[in-house]
């Protein structure tokens, strides 16, 4: 079907925006972008699942995207606008990407739909190892191997299947919380530390995920 097709394209091009965006760009600020599309999900949820935000929800959107723009808005801005462009387009595919997920899990198993993204994304992702330069190294391959293993199939299966479960809408806010870990990674293996802005920013960001499971009806 024609929304397998962008189903697997998107998710492709999530994961080349991502990494020419924390190429660039510091981890913090890269994941802070890519998790922006919880935001869009939210509002995709309402115009084309046509889901009615509740209230909690819309308090908990507000506060999160309070956080993500202290994040973003920095005096690094100008300097490097080409990785946070890259950034804004991953976690705009990344929206799109759970918003057509949310309605093939209506109709497909959570195994089918992580199979078919896969491979059709896979074609995608081929010519890039002839594009550029890569190490072909023990260690790499194991990197690749745990990517591909436990950062994208285990991950998407688990997604899936809770989104028969979860509004749209609160898979975009429940989904922030995973900004935590990617910082907190890059803090200890790549001395990647987060200013001020950033940290306030992150803080706000769990409190709107703190409101939302607390509060939340479902």
């Amino acid at each position: 079907k024609v929304k397998f097709i962008f189903f697997g394209l998107f998710h492709a091009l999530i994961i080349i925006f991502f990494f020419i965006a924390i190429k660039l760009i510091n981890t913090a600020t890269a994941v802070i972008l890519l998790y922006a599309g919880a935001i869009y999900l939210v509002i995709f949820s309402a115009i084309f699942l046509r889901e009615k935000i509740e209230k909690i929800t819309l308090i908990s959107l507000v506060i999160s995207f309070l956080g993500i723009v202290l994040i973003f808005f920095n005096e690094n801005l100008r300097l490097n606008l080409k990785g946070y462009l890259a950034g804004f387009l991953a976690g705009f595919f990344m929206s799109l990407v759970f918003l057509i997920g949310k309605i093939l899990s209506k109709e497909y198993d959570k195994m089918t739909m992580t199979f078919v993204q896969n491979l059709i994304a896979l074609p995608l992702m081929l010519p890039l190892l002839f594009l550029i330069r890569f190490n072909w190294n023990i260690a790499n391959l194991f990197t690749l191997v745990f990517l591909g293993i436990f950062c994208t199939a285990i991950a998407f299966l688990l997604l899936y299947s809770g989104m028969k479960q979860v509004k749209g809408q609160k898979v975009g806010i429940l989904l922030l919380l995973e900004i935590a870990t990617p910082i907190f990674i890059g803090l200890v293996f790549l001395k990647d530390i987060p200013s001020l802005r950033e940290i306030l920013g992150g803080f706000l960001v769990l409190i709107g995920y703190i409101l939302l499971i607390i509060f939340s009806k479902e």
